[in-house]
């Protein structure tokens, strides 16, 4: 008996709920239609499942890293949680494409369009180790965007704002203390980190009438972005 799979899965789901948490994304935003979409899902997989394992068409084969517990014929007992990964993958992944979806029926109709602005993070433009599942999703956020502007103009614009890193209450304790924030604030160019006023601003500017010309754009708010420590290393 392996726990390794399970385990994996368990840890996965972990950070997606850390995630979810810092973020505000799905469960920590709406728990009670999170939660029935999530039971609807993983029922309708299921379902899916169970219909390939009447026809012969699922089934499972031996492997050292599964617990080797069966919840019913060929159903191990990793599927659902398997299923509700998945599930909770995709509504982090979808929730501002549906927010998006819902205005774009609402700004076609009106005389002016209107302008969507998406929030996503320099975690989607580089390697974002220990948080990769976010960086996924900021990176597919960014992308669409992009195809959302080409889709929906001339009528509605629609862009993002990928911030770095921003000082919210929970940004000392995020970089254990005061000092550890300051030493990370001192990488960046500007010499310190964006508030929430400064991405505020971003925002207000693209969603503004000054950028009437601007759609399909990432701008990225990162005070001159994140120096690198080998740069520090260098000579002439």
């Amino acid at each position: 008996m392996s726990f390794a799979y399970l385990t994996i899965l368990l840890v996965t789901i972990g950070c997606m709920v850390l995630c979810d948490w810092r973020w505000r994304l799905t469960f920590f935003h709406d728990a009670r239609r999170a939660a029935l979409i999530s039971v609807c899902m993983v029922a309708l997989f299921l379902a899916w499942d169970a219909l390939g394992i009447i026809t012969g068409s699922f089934y499972r084969g031996d492997t050292d890293y599964m617990v080797g517990v069966e919840l019913a014929p060929e159903m191990p007992l990793e599927e659902p949680i398997f299923l509700f990964f998945l599930t909770y993958l995709t509504l982090n992944l979808t929730s501002a494409l549906h927010v998006a979806q819902a205005a774009n029926r609402v700004m076609q109709d009106q005389p002016d369009g209107g302008s969507i602005v998406n929030i996503t993070s320099l975690s989607g433009l580089r390697p974002s180790p220990g948080t990769a599942v976010y960086g996924a999703a900021k990176a597919g956020l960014v992308n669409l965007t992009t195809s959302l502007a080409m889709e929906w103009a001339p009528k509605v614009r629609i862009n993002c704002v990928s911030a770095g890193m921003v000082r919210t209450e929970l940004f000392d304790d995020y970089y254990g203390g005061p000092a550890g924030a300051a030493a990370v604030e001192a990488t960046i160019p500007l010499g310190r980190a964006a508030t929430p006023t400064d991405v505020g601003n971003a925002v207000a500017w693209l969603a503004s009438d000054l950028a009437a010309y601007v759609t399909g754009s990432n701008l990225v708010v990162h005070g001159g972005g994140e120096r690198l420590k080998f740069f520090d290393h260098q000579v002439g």
